[in-house]
This record gives structure tokens, sequence and C-alpha cells, in this order.
């Protein structure tokens, strides 16, 4: 019995001898078989690039074989090199597709390098220009009309001489230079969007809105060429008899409505004064905390605003001033409700995208100028100090009012 237990134990050790021999020499046969794999794989990568199937057609593209490598061999040092390929490709041929104004094709372009990277924060930023530049150009670059600029340009406003020598600031308050938050990352509406810090010089922005009183001065003053700066009807406070402006009595302190960007532009540039850049606009009425309201968080009430009704506008106007507890951080009135303000700027729905950090002051060109602060209606987006409204900048309308802005020289 001994002799047969001895051969059972000599064919188990020359068993295990055996399959380690065989896993041992299938180890080294894998390894060199994925690195022939490899190699060939990168020939062929290298071959899909030179004849630009980058990640297209579906079944033979580079993109496909790259990743084929990266399965086999992790750290491969060639596959980094040869995406760098691709992404530089994609890009010569996308900044040439915008050149030639075909935004939709370098956009094309762009999205194919963010399929491999999508974490690729240079070809993202690309992406966010484009979007601006496509905006752009659904925009007609034309400011305005001819018949508009030749009625302005034959009744140019005439600065107050006075204002020359010193500009009245004792109505107006000071905000300080520095930073602060503007815009906003809600989804709705997204021409708020991105948040951004912003910096600003100091200046002075009217404690109060233009009011009729104010109003009628500067008529009175400088007319109201072809009516182009007020509409005066039998709707609104202010009306003119004998070739002369006037109030309607009990209504001198209401905000002026009805004007249009041209007739706010002309009151402040008469004063030595500005319109507010829409910048400023936002950080005098949120101050430096990023607060969705003048007055904080807390949501519009009528303790803030005249957060009333659309209807019945006339009796829904309220004097200027009339809410202390919806001052603004700086102390600035009514920047929420009322009418809305206009702005010096043009508008452009992408501006936030790439807009300057220092003292930006809006697109070049554009066909709405921005107005800002909601006006007297129920809808709470409305007064957010975020919230971005725009029109025509010779609109008149019962809810367009304004104030002005000075910076030092």
């Amino acid at each position: 019995m001994l002799p047969i237990r001895n051969n059972y134990l000599a064919v188990r050790l020359s068993f295990f001898f055996l399959s380690t021999i065989f896993f041992t020499i299938q180890g080294f046969y894998i390894d060199y078989a994925n690195s022939q794999s490899v190699e060939e794989l990168l020939e062929q990568a290298r071959l899909q690039i030179k004849e630009n199937k980058l990640i297209m057609p579906i079944n033979d593209n580079a993109l496909n074989t790259l990743r084929e490598i990266l399965k086999l061999e992790p750290d491969n040092q060639e596959v980094p090199k040869l995406f760098k390929k691709i992404k530089a490709r994609y890009i010569r041929w996308a900044e040439r597709a915008e050149k030639q104004g075909k935004f939709s094709t370098a956009k094309i372009y762009y999205k194919r390098i963010i399929r491999i990277d999508p974490s690729d924060k240079e070809i993202l930023h690309r992406l966010k220009i484009l979007q601006r530049k496509e905006a752009l150009k659904k925009h007609p670059t034309v400011p305005i009309g001819q018949k508009t600029l030749a009625k302005i340009n034959a009744h140019p406003a005439k600065t107050d001489k006075k204002s020359l020598l010193k500009v009245d600031i004792t109505r107006m308050t000071f905000i300080p230079e520095g930073q602060f938050l503007m815009g906003s990352n809600d989804i709705h509406p997204p021409n708020r969007r991105p948040a951004h810090r912003v910096y600003l010089k100091a200046f002075y922005i009217d404690t109060w809105e233009v009011t009729n009183d104010d109003m009628v001065k500067f008529l009175n003053s400088q007319g109201n060429p072809e009516g182009l700066y007020i509409k005066i009807g039998p709707e609104n406070f202010i009306q003119k008899k004998q070739g002369k402006y006037f109030v309607i009595p009990n209504k001198e302190k209401y905000p002026a409505n009805f004007v249009s960007w041209y007739g706010a532009n002309a009151y402040c540039e008469w004063l030595g004064k500005s319109l507010p850049t829409e910048a400023q606009w936002e950080k005098a009425a949120r101050g430096t905390d990023g607060r969705r309201y003048p007055w904080g968080s807390a949501p519009p009430s009528s303790r803030y605003l005249n957060f009333i009704s659309f209807t019945n506008w006339q009796s829904v106007l309220k004097p200027v001033g009339s809410y202390e507890a919806g001052k603004s951080p700086y102390g600035v009135y009514d920047m929420a409700g009322n009418v809305w303000e206009w702005c010096s700027d043009w508008y452009n729905p992408s501006y936030y995208i790439d807009s300057p950090h220092k003292n930006p002051t809006g697109p070049e060109k554009g066909l709405h100028k921005v107005l800002r602060g909601g006006l007297f209606g129920e809808n709470p987006l409305y007064v957010e100090t975020s919230y971005r409204n725009h029109n025509k900048p010779e609109l008149q309308g019962l809810y367009t009012g304004f104030r002005c802005a000075y910076e030092i020289p």
C-alpha cells in the first residue's frame, strides 16, 4: 500500500508544478499579447486622427480606440498626447468657423471636445462666449432708427451752465467704491446668470426717483422735441397748457412716468449727471451682501413697496419715499416698485457671461435699453434686485421712470 500512496503524492506534486508553469507562461503570454495590442491600437488611433476620424464615424474613430487603450493600460503616456491632438484640431476648426460667422458649426466642434473631457474649463468658457456672440447676431446692431436719430441730433439737450460749475448732490446718496455680488444663479430668468463679483468706483445716485415736479422744470427749460422725451396725454399727471408744462395738483412728488430712455438721459445730462449703469443701479439697490430684495430677504408686502395691482395705476402709484422699511442698505428709496427705471446700458441677455470685472457699462450697441426695479404690479420676481428688464429706448410706458447718477471727476 505504501508505494501506491507515494505514487499518488508524486502525481499530485507533478500536477502542481505543471500548473504553476502553465499559469506563469500564460501570464507572460497575456502581457505580451496586451503590449502588442496596445501598440496596434496606438497605431490605429494615429491613423484615425490623420484621417480626421476623431469621434466619428461611430464604429471607427480615435476616441473609441484611445478608450480601449486605457482599459488595457490606464497609465499609457501616449494617450494624453493624442487626446491633445484631437482637441487642437477641433479648436482650429471651431475658430475658423467663428471667423466665418458660422457660430452653430463652431459650437458643434467645441461640444465634441466636451464629450472627451466634460470638465474642460477653457472650452466651456469658449462656449459661453460663443452663446453671447450668437445672441448679438440675432439682435440688430443698429441702436435706433434713422428717424429717431435725426430727432435727437436736431434737438440736443443743453446742459445747465450752473451744473457745469457744481453738480447738486444734496438729494443724492453716496455709494462707496468696492466689490459687490451682481446677478443670480437662479435658473429663471437666465439673463441674470451667472452671479459674479463686480468692482465699482464710488458714485452718487438719486435718493428718490425723479418726480413730476422735477420733470416739469426740465420740460419748461428744454421742451419736448416732437414728443420724444415724454408722452403727454390725459392719463399723465404732467399736462401742457399755453406752451407751459405743469403737474396736476397733489401729484408733484409722484415719480415721473411715460418717460422714454431719451427723455431720462436728456434730463440727467441737463443736470450734469447721467443715467446709472446697470451695475451701479444694482449695487445701490442691493449693497454688498447679495440680498434678494432692497430691504433683505422678507417676501414683498405693502410694508416695503406699493405691491398692489396692475389695474388702475393712477390710484396705485405712490409719492417717492413712501416706504421707509423698503430702503436699500445705503438708504435709497423705491428701488423696488413704483416705476421701472431706465439704466444707461444697452441690453444683451448673455452680457454677464464675460462682462468686465471693473466698472462694466454694458454692450456697445443693441436694440433695447435696460430697465430695473420692477413696478407697482404684484409679481415678486420683478422686484428682485437682480431682475433685468428691457425695452426699446423710445418706449413711453405708464410704468417707465428713472433716477440719475453722478461720478465725481
